[in-house]
């Protein structure tokens, strides 16, 4: 006897059921998958459990207008071109004081740099007695004479890409191995006056001995790859003839990987210092990580302005793990007009109107537990 219920065997029923639940399926994973990147990308913005930083926290060229702002919101440290016209250094120095910041002072005028090379001497003009007429000696020379503008000095700002070809003022690494002599050992001695310069250090001549302190850039927020989708682009530090060679690499939107990669350049740029001969006093360079707050449009590829969780995220999720290889993090830049299309100083709000200006104030609890405490 045959059941009326035969069409259950129906082989087309069967099989669209089971198509149905394979497409329910995969939908159902999907989701999941999409929900699991959503919470680790958000679990990025959580603070680690380090509560140990003892480096600086820093802007960029901000105004001097700005100090007591930056100050109240956990800022020590300061990068200003306070130009080669001494009336301006005074000025300057007079607001770090009253703010009790630290600053790293740059000298750019018409030139890029106050820094003069004697080719007859093969020595920087920086001795106050043989060159009475040096803009960086007379520099050198108020310093010395106004010990309190000293003690606020975190730094000097040395040299600014000096092996880039594009950059008009190269300078070798012999010639920038004498102005750290020259700085420690004649004009300076025992560290009372240290040296700061950007990528400076990833030259093997330079690793160590040129500089006290270099920068490590995390330009990482980008609109890249096919059709501009790529919200951050990787900079990967790889071996190259000279020392290191910091490249671009690939466009993800994975927070998580490009965090990682934030951190595995921290990493080779901290070993490379440390494998590498010691400065002729024993020390190695510390780098800064300077945390991009800009955006700029380039053929190509565009910088984008971050977002207030993001510049939360690479401060403690980069910066804060990796205290014991930094010497402290800064964003780049505070303001720095007719370069950037925007600026941390000028675009307060993110896309989603959350303040920028507060999250400065929340990376300093994170980093001192009370702001700008460094201990």
């Amino acid at each position: 006897m045959i059941s009326n219920n035969s069409e259950i065997m129906d082989p087309n029923v069967f099989h669209s059921k089971h198509r149905w639940i394979l497409i329910v399926s995969v939908v159902l994973f999907l989701l999941f998958m999409l929900l699991a990147v959503i919470f680790r990308n958000e679990n990025a913005n959580q603070p680690t459990d380090v509560t140990d930083w003892k480096g600086a926290y820093g802007a960029q060229y901000p105004y001097i207008e700005d100090y007591n702002e930056l100050s109240s919101r956990g800022i020590n440290l300061v990068v200003n071109n306070i130009t080669t016209e001494p009336g301006e250094w005074e000025r300057y120095y007079r607001a770090i004081v009253e703010q009790n910041l630290e600053i790293i002072p740059v000298l750019w005028g018409a030139d890029q740099t106050a820094w003069t090379w004697n080719k007859e001497a093969e020595e920087w003009e920086i001795d106050i007695n043989r060159y009475p007429n040096s803009r960086g000696a007379q520099f050198l020379q108020f310093l010395k004479e106004h010990p309190a503008f000293l003690e606020h000095t975190y730094a000097i700002y040395a040299f600014h890409e000096p092996f880039n070809p594009e950059n008009p003022k190269l300078v070798s690494p012999s010639r920038i191995r004498k102005f750290w002599l020259q700085i420690h050992e004649e004009e300076f001695p025992n560290q009372r006056l240290l040296i700061y310069g950007e990528s400076v250090s990833w030259n093997s001549a330079c690793a160590n001995g040129c500089v006290d302190f270099d920068a490590i850039g995390l330009y990482n927020f980008t609109k890249c790859g096919l059709g501009g989708f790529g919200k951050y682009r990787i900079i990967e530090a790889v071996p190259a003839k000279d020392g290191l060679l910091i490249r671009p690499g690939s466009c993800t939107s994975d927070r998580q990987r490009i965090i990682r990669a934030g951190e595995d350049l921290i990493d080779a740029l901290y070993g490379f210092a440390q494998q590498s001969p010691p400065a002729p006093d024993g020390s190695r360079t510390s780098f800064f990580a300077l945390i991009q707050t800009f955006a700029q449009s380039n053929p190509g590829l565009s910088y984008r302005m971050p977002r207030a969780d993001e510049m939360y995220a690479w401060s403690t999720q980069i910066g804060l793990p990796q205290g014991n290889k930094l010497a402290g993090i800064q964003w780049y830049v505070f303001r720095f007009e007719g370069l950037y299309d925007q600026t941390l100083g000028d675009d307060r709000y993110d896309e989603r109107g959350v303040d920028r200006w507060k999250t400065i104030s929340d990376v300093a609890d994170a980093l001192y537990g009370v702001q700008g405490q460094r201990q």
